[in-house]
């Protein structure tokens, strides 16, 4: 009725900090009447309080007479050391029960991990960067079991071959620990990633804009966690009557008229070296002329001010 009790691993070293380690340990069964209902499970850690818990076999994967199933212990930095021992039997629908199945696992102290993270590559990317992570434990049989977080952002994977997970850096991202979790456990990286700040401004609505006309202006921040940023048209904190203003929210008001004709553009700008990062868009404004022929370029520019070393959060650089 029960056989082959045994674990996937008999020794690991115990996890450190919030890593979980799994272990399955994997049995079969045969059951003429195919009414196996139940599975009882006793846990007896070393010196410590044995545990019998009792679930349905469904739960187990169990259907039919006969087939393999698997039993999944966790392991925690907390975990006691030595040697843990599980004790399985099943129940049928009148309720007898097969022989008692056994098997052990040891959890040291030290030891090589089943699932370590050895390198990342690179150590800082903004959004949509790739980012290589390198390690044992890692295969692309459990690509649909693997996850992979920065930050406790979900990452997209990519690609995983010859244990390296290749996945994207997240939209939202902070700076933080990247975490892989699969069917061998849960485990984070020694250091963390750091998010590079990145700043991009996109428009809502119509591109070109009549005399008091208005239009939504967004500043896409990442990599940040006070996203708050300082407008400016052509330079100047706010606008302008001339220029047009733009509010703390974004919004843009044209002015009562323009002249010349261009028209509308975006760049993305990145001043290295400065406190600062900062991005530009233009936005075209049609003249008093009903036939819309004259129009200007007025420069939008969202400014994000990065807190200089060495100061409090609050203090921003000017």
């Amino acid at each position: 009725m029960l056989s082959g009790f045994a674990p996937d691993v008999n020794k690991l070293p115990r996890p450190q900090g919030e890593d979980v380690f799994l272990v399955h340990l994997a049995f079969s069964y045969s059951d003429a009447r195919a009414d196996i209902a139940g599975i009882v499970v006793t846990v007896v850690p070393p010196g410590s309080k044995v545990e019998t818990t009792k679930s349905s076999a469904p739960s187990f994967g169990i259907k039919g007479a006969s087939g393999k199933a698997s039993y999944q212990a966790s392991f925690y930095s907390t975990s006691p050391l030595g040697v843990h021992e599980y004790r399985l039997r099943l129940i049928d629908a009148d309720g007898n029960q097969s022989a008692e199945a056994s098997a052990k696992v040891e959890l040291t102290a030290s030891g090589t991990s089943r699932l370590p993270v050895t390198s990342m590559s690179p150590a800082s990317g903004a959004v949509g960067e790739l980012l290589t992570l390198t390690g044992t434990g890692l295969d692309a049989a459990s690509i649909a079991h693997t996850a992979v977080s920065i930050a406790g952002v979900r990452s997209e994977i990519r690609k995983i071959t010859g244990g390296r997970i290749l996945c994207a850096v997240p939209d939202s991202v902070l700076t933080g620990p990247v975490v892989i979790s699969n069917t061998r456990g849960v485990v984070r990286s020694a250091r963390n990633f750091t998010a590079s700040p990145s700043l991009e401004v996109a428009e809502d609505g119509k591109p070109i804009l009549l005399p008091l006309e208005t239009k939504k202006i967004r500043a896409e921040v990442s990599g940040l966690a006070d996203r708050s940023a300082h407008w400016y048209v052509n330079g100047i904190a706010g606008g302008s009557t001339a220029l047009g203003t733009i509010d703390q929210s974004g919004l843009y008001t044209a002015p009562a008229s323009s002249t010349a004709f261009t028209t509308a553009r975006y760049s993305w700008t990145r001043r290295a070296g400065w406190p600062r990062i900062a991005a530009d868009a233009s936005i075209c404004l049609a003249g008093v002329s009903s036939t819309c022929r004259y129009s200007s370029s007025n420069q939008l520019d969202a400014t994000l001010y990065l807190a200089r070393p060495h100061v409090r959060h609050s203090e921003w650089a000017k």
